[in-house]
């Protein structure tokens, strides 16, 4: 794989690809809180190492993620089918914040993780390419 180009770019090794998974906290998060309140949980696994927060983001590890399934919080079941009251979902770390947190700020997973630190600067939307363009010449090998 390949980051950049031109003379920006360099091979790179992709090590692990985390889970995906992005949402906003819905409360503010005060320095020390080990639980943040976030829109929604879904796509969050215990263990994962996310991370917290807009250009001075925080890098936090999940301890728990709630679960829901139907007839739980929000769904239909229990109490003769009855709507259930819908609880804000709440992601537990396993150490607390090191800073505050404003709610609508992101909460998101990691991504992609290479083998090596990088040798060059690069800025947001640099791309992941498999092959180097050829001009002139195929570029399936």
């Amino acid at each position: 794989m390949y980051i950049g180009s031109g003379a920006n770019m360099e091979k790179v090794r992709i090590a692990t690809i985390g889970t995906a998974g992005v949402t906003t906290l819905s409360a503010d998060a005060k320095k020390g809180d080990k639980t943040v309140a976030v829109a929604a949980a879904q796509g969050f696994q215990a263990g994962q190492i996310i991370l917290i927060g807009g250009e001075k983001y925080t890098i936090a590890s999940i301890q728990a993620v709630p679960r829901r399934g139907f007839g739980g919080f929000g769904g239909f079941g229990g109490r003769g089918g009855q709507q259930q009251p819908v609880e804000p979902d709440k992601i537990t770390l396993t150490e607390g914040l090191k800073a505050p947190v404003a709610s609508g700020e992101y909460l998101s997973g990691t991504g992609v993780t290479l083998g090596a630190p990088l040798t060059k600067n690069h800025g947001a939307g640099d791309a992941f390419t498999a092959t180097v363009a050829t001009p002139g010449r195929s570029n399936i090998q």
